[in-house]
């Protein structure tokens, strides 16, 4: 599970599904994430904003612990955030939440 405060994101393991635990923080850029995993890789999309416009930016784990920035996988020139990723059929899509 992965969680967000003014202080950053944070990285939290559970063994039942239930009861999380609060591994470290994420040194990372980005705020609201949402995390899946394909092919042993671990994906992490996190809103933020680059130049004053909202963003998507990508991560990449192949442990959950060490993070490689992948970049910017989606712009906006309006409100948006809340990012949430599948892969169905070989596609990805994303979902995202817009606001006025």
């Amino acid at each position: 599970m992965i969680g967000w405060d003014e202080k950053g994101i944070y990285l939290f393991s559970s063994k039942d599904g239930v009861n999380f635990v609060k591994e470290k923080n994420l040194d990372l850029d980005g705020r609201i994430c949402d995390a899946m995993k394909m092919n042993n890789l671990i994906y992490l999309y996190c809103y933020s904003e680059r130049n004053g416009k909202p963003v998507i930016f990508l991560f990449k784990s192949k442990d959950g612990i060490n993070w490689d920035e992948y970049g910017v996988v989606y712009e906006s020139d309006e409100k948006i955030a809340d990012p949430t990723v599948v892969f169905f059929n070989g596609k990805y899509y994303m979902a995202l939440t817009k606001y006025k």
